[in-house]
């Protein structure tokens, strides 16, 4: 989604537009490593790192998931989003996360959240 109509949708202060680490821990195993090809090995001791996470997806929007139509109260249109997961997991973040009514359409033809005809429209 544009961070555009997601200011416009979910309002221009909201927290998952601001998307924040989180802190891991690893411990990382013992194991031999070798620094040139063909010199001595030798063996690192098994110790721990601190991360941050950050968000990341599993692939490039063009590719992943499942596409619907999304439309909600002052959009111009109807947008064409890529979800994962189940569509009624979808609705529900979204029937809980906009101040706005908001629907969107599978591809197969389901309606979830607001009809497209109970929305305004800005075209």
């Amino acid at each position: 989604m544009p961070v555009g109509n997601a200011k416009d949708l979910f309002g221009e202060n909201y927290d998952l537009l601001k998307p924040n680490g989180v802190p891991y821990n690893k411990t990382i195993p013992s194991h031999s490593r070798t620094r040139v090809i063909g010199g001595p090995e030798s063996t690192v001791k098994e110790h721990e790192r601190d991360y941050i996470k950050w968000p990341t997806s599993q692939a490039n929007n063009a590719g992943a998931g499942s596409v619907a139509m999304m439309y909600w109260e002052g959009s111009e249109n109807p947008w064409q989003i890529r979800y994962t997961g189940a569509a009624a997991d979808l609705a529900t973040f979204l029937a809980t996360s906009s101040p706005k009514p908001v629907g969107f359409t599978t591809s197969r033809g389901t309606a979830y959240g607001v009809l497209l005809g109970d929305v305004n429209l800005d075209n």
